[in-house]
């Protein structure tokens, strides 16, 4: 695999940003609605004063901490005057693309610096089609790519005597933060993490998991009780909200019994799955001849290309052109316009 051959740290990542900042600018279709509905337009309204909270703001089953990220962005551009509409649409999406870049950096030496791994993060179309969305799985997914870099695994005789890694404890507090659905991934990792540390598992559970658990919990229970006004767990509103008042159920059910199933909630597995890729096709491609080595390549690309160009540009595009047009159209925000479409299905920011 030539793709990374010869290339430095530097570089590489440098080839990551650059394909994640192309996303921000080639990518202007709609997805879903929490894209904004979940992020930018509660950033929007505590920035600029106005804006509209779906329900979920209201009930307090959302943590503040990525909108808060972003209000701090659109502060700034406010006190320096640069708030003009391309800009506080594109800043946000800037921002999330150098995060998932440094997820994919991360994910890159997680494989060892695999090339192969490399080409596999950077051609994946579904991640080029979300990596640059302000989504909260996209983030998710990259505290979860980053985390699983630095996590103690345990691989080979020498591995349970390494030095033990923290960082992943604290990336997997603030993802449940922001979104609870993945605290059955940390769970797993967790229990993983208990049976095989080369510590003492008593020791390891009062020194480092509970002293991390607190100090996360209350700075983000913190943050959250302050922008709500009253004392709040959004993981715990989230839970009962969701699975004991049984809302999930509302958006659909699967003949397993699993509510509120989207492709996109499983996002965050994509780096475990392209991991697992890389591990299977590095040994193959060591025994491939050279015409099926570049057979392959090509048909990974163009496999790739044709759904990134596709979703990126033409599909479901019109949510977003429309948005444009009516801002110049109506030079007053009193004015009135009737959406005869799904919920939130454009931005109003």
């Amino acid at each position: 695999m030539a793709l990374a051959k010869g290339l430095r740290p530097v570089q590489v990542g440098a080839v990551i940003l650059a394909v994640r900042i192309l996303s921000v600018f080639l990518v202007q279709t709609w997805y879903v609605p929490d894209e904004y509905w979940q992020t930018l337009e509660v950033a929007h309204k505590y920035a600029f004063g106005y804006g509209a909270l779906t329900w979920e703001w209201q009930k307090g089953i959302r943590s503040y901490l990525y909108p808060s990220v972003v209000a701090v962005l659109y502060s700034v551009l406010k006190f320096t005057g640069l708030d003009y509409p391309n800009v506080v649409i594109i800043l946000p999406r800037i921002l999330q693309a150098i995060i998932s870049s440094i997820a994919d950096y991360k994910f890159y030496k997680w494989t060892g610096n695999r090339k192969w791994a490399l080409f596999l993060i950077l051609t994946s179309w579904f991640w080029f089609y979300t990596a640059s969305r302000t989504l909260l799985q996209t983030l998710e997914t990259a505290f979860v790519a980053i985390a699983l870099s630095v996590f103690p695994f345990k691989t080979g005789k020498l591995g349970y005597y390494e030095k033990e890694s923290s960082t992943w404890l604290w990336l997997a507090c603030v993802s449940v933060f922001v979104r609870p659905t993945s605290a059955p991934l940390w769970i797993v990792l967790g229990i993983y993490n208990m049976v095989t540390t080369n510590q003492g598992r008593i020791e390891l559970l009062l020194k480092t998991y509970l002293p991390i658990a607190f100090i996360c919990g209350v700075m983000l229970v913190g943050l959250d009780s302050y922008l709500y006004g009253r004392l709040i767990v959004t993981p715990w509103e989230f839970f009962k909200y969701n699975v004991l008042g049984g809302v999930a159920s509302f958006y659909g059910e699967h003949p397993c019994f699993i509510p509120h199933k989207e492709f996109r909630f499983v996002l965050p597995l994509l780096p475990i799955l392209l991991y697992l890729a890389q591990d299977v096709i590095v040994p193959w491609s060591r025994k491939a001849k050279k015409w099926q080595l570049y057979g392959v390549t090509m048909l990974m690309l163009v496999g790739n290309l044709l759904p990134s160009l596709y979703f990126g540009v033409i599909h479901q595009a019109g949510t977003l052109a429309v948005m444009p047009v009516l801002r110049e159209s109506l030079t007053e925000n009193r004015s009135s316009i009737l959406f005869m479409m799904p919920c939130h299905s454009t931005p109003l920011y």
